[in-house]
């Protein structure tokens, strides 16, 4: 199919079809004239017509029919694996179809591992057929999204449960919170303006521990392919979580003697130099800020319905604590026979920690949102801020 353009048979077959095709016509001609024309004539005739430079010859020419049967087939072969690409999709949509029900429920590594698989599947039946599928792109993202609801509903309902059971007592503070906290202010330098620089020194920093995910977090505002930018997130992620077990590592050779005197390892949080007292549901509150900082990582598309499902729980948090405390609702939910100034104070730590810490969510968080969309998401954090 290759060389149809100096293939004998096909110039053979292309010069017999014009020579009946102009017999046909002749014979028609002589039959209305009410004479017909003997064979040989109007072989004669037509294989003037033929040979002669004169109009129309260069359209039924040999080898220009060769070219357009090539382009024809050309075009039938590009349509047959587009529709073989396309029919993958829609299999592989139903898949994920038969299992919708149950992928929000999972674990967040769990399902990053089928959302990264159908993305790589998706990337490489695109270049193959040679046009995008909407469809099966329609299908991960739609349940990506109930993913994010999920899990977004389900923590709103066990903070909402948490503090309507707080009775604000102070509690110690294991070194796991304090190594998120750790973890979200050596994040900073990753996504502030000298982006590029901090991701060198952290490749340089991370290479005899993983060159892999230190090269992956330096290629990645570089590449645009999807497969690399959620490798890239997750390259992020990586670090984050390597920052905070050497936070706890850290911290547990600081406090070592104070272990040995039979004290708790800490009993304040610490963030940006001061030390805030903290009850059980502000603990949970900051466990759950970092889930949803994982999420925002591992699914950049998401990011934006991310940021809006933290806003909602800061907001939340916020105004319950209100009622609970200063509106001594914790009296009727919780218990309490009297809210006590300690109460308040426990209250107010707990909210001021919040406010400390969200300037660093809001940088983190902001990295994967699209530029039109920050500007109002910025006023939402900064009135969960006052």
């Amino acid at each position: 199919m290759c060389n149809l353009d100096g293939h004998y048979a096909a110039d053979s077959v292309a010069a017999a079809i014009a020579l009946g095709a102009m017999v046909a016509e002749s014979s028609q001609e002589s039959n209305g004239q009410g004479g017909a024309l003997p064979l040989s004539a109007s072989l004669r005739s037509t294989s003037k017509v033929l040979s002669s430079p004169g109009k129309g010859s260069d359209a039924i020419s040999p080898s220009n029919l060769s070219k357009n049967f090539r382009a024809d087939v050309l075009r039938e072969n590009a349509e047959a694996v587009f529709a073989a690409c396309d029919a993958a999709h829609g299999r592989w949509a139903k898949l994920l179809g038969v299992r919708a029900l149950l992928h929000p429920k999972l674990r967040l590594q769990d399902f990053l591992s089928i959302y990264n698989i159908t993305q790589e599947f998706i990337t490489s039946t695109e270049k193959i057929g040679g046009r995008l599928g909407y469809s099966i792109r329609g299908t991960l993202q739609s349940q990506a999204k109930s993913f994010v609801d999920f899990q977004h509903e389900s923590r709103m309902t066990k903070i909402r449960a948490v503090l309507d059971q707080e009775t604000w007592v102070e509690v110690d503070v294991p070194d796991e919170f304090q190594a998120i906290v750790s973890s979200l202010f050596d994040s900073e330098a990753i996504v502030s303006g000298s982006k590029d620089n901090a991701e060198s020194n952290m490749t340089q920093s991370y290479s005899n521990e993983g060159s892999q995910v230190g090269s992956v977090a330096q290629n990645e505002p570089t590449d645009s392919s999807s497969t690399t930018a959620v490798n890239a997130a997750q390259g992020k992620a990586e670090v984050i979580e390597r920052k905070k077990s050497d936070a706890v590592t850290s911290s547990q050779s600081n406090n070592s003697n104070t272990k040995e005197r039979g004290k708790n390892a800490t009993q304040t949080l610490e963030c940006g130099g001061v030390s805030y007292h903290m009850v059980n549901c502000g603990l949970i509150l900051l466990k759950m800020l970092s889930e949803y900082i994982d999420m925002n990582h591992l699914l950049p598309a998401l990011s934006l319905e991310v940021v809006h499902r933290v806003v909602e729980i800061l907001k939340f948090f916020n105004t319950r604590t209100c009622q609970l405390v200063l509106g001594a609702g914790a009296m009727q939910v919780s218990g309490l026979k009297s809210i006590t100034s300690k109460h308040l104070a426990l209250a107010s730590q707990v909210i001021s920690f919040i406010y400390a810490i969200i300037p660093e969510l809001r940088q983190i968080l902001f990295l994967k949102v699209p530029e039109p969309r920050k500007s109002l998401l910025l006023s939402e954090f900064d009135r969960v801020a006052q």
